[in-house]
C-alpha cells in the first residue's frame, strides 16, 4: 500500500477500488430497474433486520413506544406493516432510538432504507476522511466487499462506527467536548461502548468522560419527556428477555462474532461461555487501559479501543463489524506514514473481506469464526501501539 516494490501498491488499490464501486453501481441500478421500477409486481420491502426499525417506529407515531419491548407487541407490528418478511424479532435498542427511527417510519419503506443506510455510509466516510485525510480510505471503504454484506441488514452498525470514529478524531485533535458528546451519542448501541469510560479515566480525559455522562443524562431525559415514563422500565426488563434469547443460543450462527455467543453456538454450557468470555473482556480491558495510560488520547490508541470494543462485548453480530473501518483506517495511515510492520498489510487485506467471509465460511460450516477477525485487529493494533510508540500522537 504505499511500499515500493509491493504488489498492491496505492494506485492499484484506487484502480480495483473504483472497479468494485462502479460494480455495485451498476448492480443496484439493475435491481431497482428490475425489480421495483419495471417489474409487474415490484419489490417493496427488503427481508433484512431494517423492517424491524422501521416497523418500531411506526409503534412510536402511534404513541405506543414502550410497548415495543414486548416481544408479542413488536413482532405483531412486523407482521403488520411488512407482512412478507419472515424473520422477526424482538426490540432491544434503548429509547433514545426511537427518535431516529420515527421519522423513518413516516416514509415509504424503500425511501426510508436508502435513507437511512445513505445516511450512515455518509457520516462514516466523514469520519474516515478525517481520521486518514492522505489515504484512499473513503475509496476502500465503499468498495469493500465486507461493508456491502454489513450494509444490506440495514443495521445501525455504520453509524456507530461513524460516531465512534469523529469521536477518536476530537479527542486525538484536542477537543474533547465533542468527542464526549459524540461518545454519549453512541450509548444507543450501548454494549459498543463498554471500555470506553475505563480509556477515557485511564487516559485522563476527564472532560471527555464529563461531556460522554451528561449527554447520556441528557438524551436519556428528552426520551422520557417525549416518549413516557415507562418507556426505560420496559427498556430494563426487555433486557432479561434479550439474555435469556442469547442464553438459549438462538442467534444466526453466521452473524455471530463475540466469543460468548460463538462458543454458545458450538453447544458449549452458558456458564462456560460466560466465563471465557469474561476472561478475554479482562485481557482487552487491561491492554487498552495500560495503553491510554502510557500513550493518552490519540489515533493509535483509539483504533486499539475500536478494535478491543469488539471483542469485549458478549453480544456483538456481523453488522458491528463496521468497527473495522475506523480502526483500519487508522492504522493503515500510521503505515503508510511510518513504515509497515510484517503482516499488516496482509492482515488488512484480509479484514477488508472479512465480514463477507466469515459469514460465508459459518453458513457453509456451522463454525462461527467471525470473532477471529477481531482478534487479528486487535492484535494488529496492539502491536503498533507498542512498536511505533506514543510519538504517533494526533
Amino acid at each position: 500500500m504505499g511500499a515500493t516494490g509491493y504488489w498492491l501498491n496505492k494506485r492499484r488499490l484506487i484502480v480495483y477500488s473504483r472497479l468494485c464501486v462502479a460494480i455495485y453501481a451498476v448492480a443496484l441500478l439493475s435491481w431497482l430497474i428490475a425489480r421495483v421500477w419495471l417489474a409487474e409486481t415490484p419489490v417493496t420491502t427488503l427481508r433484512n433486520d431494517f423492517a424491524g426499525l422501521w416497523s418500531v417506529g411506526h409503534m412510536v407515531l402511534q404513541g405506543l413506544a414502550s410497548e415495543a419491548y414486548l416481544p408479542d407487541r413488536a413482532l405483531a407490528a412486523q407482521a403488520a406493516f411488512v407482512p412478507e418478511h419472515e424473520v422477526r424479532l424482538p426490540w432491544f435498542y434503548p429509547p433514545p432510538v426511537f427518535a431516529l427511527i420515527a421519522p423513518l417510519a413516516a416514509l415509504p419503506y424503500l425511501p426510508a432504507f436508502f435513507l437511512w443506510t445513505g445516511g450512515g455510509l455518509l457520516c462514516l466516510s466523514w469520519s474516515l476522511r478525517a481520521l486518514a485525510p492522505s489515504t484512499p480510505a473513503v475509496l476502500l471503504l465503499l468498495a469493500s466487499p465486507g461493508l456491502i454484506w454489513i450494509l444490506r441488514f440495514g443495521q445501525a452498525g455504520v453509524l456507530a462506527a461513524a460516531l465512534l470514529g469523529a469521536a477518536l478524531y476530537f479527542l486525538a485533535r484536542g477537543r474533547p467536548m465533542a468527542a464526549g458528546i459524540l461518545i454519549g451519542l453512541l450509548t444507543f448501541k450501548p454494549h459498543l461502548g463498554l471500555l470506553v469510560p475505563f480509556a477515557l479515566i485511564a487516559g485522563k480525559e476527564w472532560r471527555a468522560f464529563a461531556a460522554a455522562t451528561l449527554t447520556t443524562l441528557a438524551i436519556a431525559a428528552a426520551s422520557t419527556l417525549a416518549f413516557g415514563t415507562e418507556v426505560w422500565p420496559s427498556f430494563f426488563a426487555a433486557m432479561g428477555t434479550a439474555m435469556a434469547y442469547q442464553a438459549e443460543g438462538a442467534l444466526p450462527h453466521n452473524q455471530l462474532v463475540s466469543l460468548y455467543a460463538s462458543l454458545r453456538v458450538l453447544g458449549l454450557t452458558n456458564e462456560f461461555a460466560l466465563a471465557m468470555q469474561a476472561l478475554l473482556s479482562l485481557a482487552v480491558l487491561a491492554v487498552v487501559v495500560r495503553v491510554w495510560h502510557r500513550m493518552g488520547a490519540c489515533l493509535l490508541s483509539g483504533a486499539l479501543l475500536a478494535a478491543g470494543s469488539l471483542l469485549a462485548a458478549p453480544h456483538v453480530l456481523g453488522y458491528d463489524l463496521a468497527l473495522y473501518a475506523p480502526a483500519v483506517a487508522i492504522l493503515a495511515a500510521d503505515g503508510l506514514r511510518r513504515g509497515w510492520l510484517p503482516g499488516e498489510r496482509e492482515g488488512y487485506i484480509l479484514l477488508w473481506f472479512w465480514p463477507l467471509f466469515s459469514g460465508a465460511i459459518a453458513d457453509l460450516t456451522w463454525f462461527p469464526v467471525g470473532v477471529a477477525g477481531s482478534l487479528l485487529l486487535f492484535a494488529l493494533a496492539a502491536r503498533r501501539c507498542r512498536v511505533m510508540g506514543p510519538e504517533a500522537a494526533g
